[in-house]
């Protein structure tokens, strides 16, 4: 999606696109695919995760994952391929800049 340049303070939207499929041992129904068709950096809007492992247990609440999961900002360069379980807690990070995404 497009993302325009933008003069707020930086925003976050944490949620899932898809409860966990608990009976699939990767414990996800679909997978996302999200290709950067602009270069993405620090100064820019980008993707963010909270990354999951398989053997860790679920949580529902967004803020108790974020501090066992933490966050990770996906950066890259036009082309880049973001693959990830849609069931992960991830938000579009949407940042001051002058640069439109």
């Amino acid at each position: 999606r497009q993302m325009s340049e933008y003069q707020g303070s930086q925003h976050q939207d944490w949620h899932r696109d898809r409860p966990h499929w608990h009976e699939h041992p990767l414990r996800l129904d679909y997978v996302q695919l999200m290709i950067y068709l602009s270069d993405v950096d620090a100064t820019t809007h980008c993707f963010s995760i909270s990354p999951e492992a398989v053997e860790d247990p679920v949580l529902e609440a967004s803020n108790e994952q974020l501090a066992r999961g933490g966050v990770s900002d996906v950066y890259g360069p036009a082309g880049t391929c973001v693959l990830f379980n849609a069931s992960s807690l991830h938000t579009a990070t949407t940042r001051q800049t002058q640069i439109e995404r």
